[in-house]
């Protein structure tokens, strides 16, 4: 599945669930969720703090 048709389901099970949004979270590749969800290639070196987040909508 693509990155849309992720934040799409994800999206779906958050207003499903009655949550407003979702904040992904890395440092440094320790989130694999996060890097996964997002795609970013396991090679890819990862320096710097990121944030992610997305509302149900």
């Amino acid at each position: 599945m693509d990155f849309t048709g992720r934040l799409k389901e994800a999206q779906h099970s958050l207003n499903f669930l009655g949550i407003d949004g979702w904040l992904l979270y890395d440092f440094r590749k320790m989130n694999d969720l996060a890097c996964s969800f997002l795609d970013i290639p396991k090679q890819a070196l990862m320096t710097r703090r990121f944030f992610y987040g997305f509302q149900k909508k």
